[in-house]
């Protein structure tokens, strides 16, 4: 894992402004909105991209990339634009296309509970980006093995610090009671 602090304050990106799309006119309190999910967006790239331990998942349809995070470096910002790049993958993703962050327990594989951060686009109702947390319940060969209780803790400390930011929320997809 690495430990240096990147920051992402409006000073440091200050063209993180999401673009108006063409023909609509979106409230000043829309823009606001959006900008401010923009960057926390950035921020929580930034925290998760410290962990080499993360799978991310590109896109949400038909067709998805798995991704470990073997060499993952600080993201790349271009004006609203953020590359991630690891050893053997890279993804772009759009932060104006980013309407909503989620963080999820779910029930993977028929019955094993797995906790990630959703990055969405609420208003195509598309998955863009998924960063899993360490498997609590997968010992490091990937061996299903008792509860680890501290990378649950991981987890957790990601969505208390960030569940009800300018609307993240947390969502629990699996019939368990909430992690």
């Amino acid at each position: 894992m690495r430990s240096q602090s990147l920051g992402t304050s409006p000073d440091k990106h200050p063209s993180l402004a999401p673009p108006q799309p063409k023909g609509v006119q979106l409230s000043h309190t829309t823009r606001t909105l959006r900008s401010k999910l923009m960057h926390i967006a950035l921020e929580l790239l930034n925290e998760l991209t410290q962990d080499d331990r993360m799978l991310w998942v590109v896109g949400g349809g038909s067709v998805v990339s798995e991704n470990d995070s073997k060499g993952i470096k600080e993201p790349d910002v271009h004006g609203s634009n953020v590359t991630i790049e690891a050893d053997n993958w890279h993804c772009h993703l759009g932060l104006d296309t980013v309407t909503g962050i989620q963080f999820v327990q779910a029930i993977a594989h028929g019955d094993l509970l797995c906790y990630y951060v959703r990055f969405s686009n609420d208003d195509q109702e598309e998955t863009l980006l998924r960063s899993y947390f360490p498997n609590p319940y997968l010992d490091d060969d990937f061996n299903r093995t008792e509860l680890q209780p501290e990378k649950l803790q991981a987890f957790k400390d990601f969505r208390d610090r960030y569940v009800g930011r300018d609307g993240i929320v947390f969502v629990n997809l699996s019939a368990q009671p909430s992690a």
